[in-house]
């Protein structure tokens, strides 16, 4: 399945820098403590020579597309409120433990999978419509597809992406995923890319400070606080926003892209 956090190995992008210093935490006060720091000031050294001679780039999301987004996240949070008072009122009248409220309660996070993709394909703000492939981890095993389980995302031209987790309806969950203000997908050399390729692996940032303007702002352009790094015309790392919460997700392969416009 899928992770909500980065693979806890040996570091090699910024992403995945937080949840290392996290797994350090875990780490025998009595033995590991030394080490530990010791593989932080490693991974900051690989960090800064990945960095080295690199170009900053950021990215400005323009208004129109913000505009677009808005329409969206408000027709994506009236479908999700529905959701969420049909499965409560299920569970109230039936009882969580009983039979038929799992399956009722499935049968409608199955619908309301549907929806969402239906309000999805509606749009034509995308660049790119493409599957992450459920069961492979490492990138030398062969991509397999499972149109019931693999995730399905949608991506702007600006690289704001949504996700559709299928493999959830299975489990009598909610495939619903918040809006994620960048996606890149990382090669095998370890660099990135900004538009989705056969293979490479899903990475995405979630912010509050995105979520807010598309909850409460007013249209207008949004100057993303993510910075990419562009050494040789290859985007080589990139770094998170430092004043706002963030949520990453570091996904599975691309296996199949049903459309990327060039827009």
């Amino acid at each position: 399945m899928e992770s909500e956090k980065p693979n806890l190995g040996r570091p090699n992008s910024e992403l995945e820098k937080a949840a290392f210093k996290e797994r350090l935490k875990n780490i025998d006060f009595l033995g590991g403590i030394k080490a530990g720091e010791e593989a932080v000031e490693q991974q900051d050294r690989e960090t800064k020579t990945r960095r080295e001679g690199a170009i900053e780039v950021s990215s400005v999301i323009p208004q129109k597309e913000v505009h677009e987004l808005k329409e969206i996240y408000r027709e994506y949070r009236e479908i999700a409120k529905a959701t969420d008072y049909d499965v409560l009122s299920l569970r109230v009248r039936l009882g969580e433990d009983s039979q038929e409220y799992h399956q009722r309660a499935k049968a409608r996070y199955i619908r309301e999978m549907e929806e969402l993709e239906a309000l999805f394909d509606s749009q034509d703000i995308w660049l790119a419509k493409f599957t992450t492939d459920y069961f492979s981890h490492a990138s030398d095993e062969g991509l397999k597809v499972d149109e019931e389980k693999d995730s399905l995302y949608y991506v702007t031209p600006s690289g704001v992406s949504v996700r559709i987790k299928k493999s959830e309806v299975n489990e009598g969950k909610s495939a619903r995923n918040d809006i994620n203000e960048k996606i890149l997908f990382m090669k095998p050399d370890g660099s990135y890319s900004s538009i989705p390729e056969m293979g490479t692996f899903v990475e995405e940032v979630w912010t509050e400070r995105f979520e807010e303007i598309l909850r409460e702002g007013n249209p207008q352009i949004f100057p993303s606080l993510i910075t990419t790094y562009v050494k040789q015309e290859k985007t080589v790392d990139f770094s998170l926003p430092p004043e706002s919460r963030v949520r990453l997700h570091h996904g599975h392969r691309v296996n199949v892209i049903y459309f990327l416009e060039n827009k």
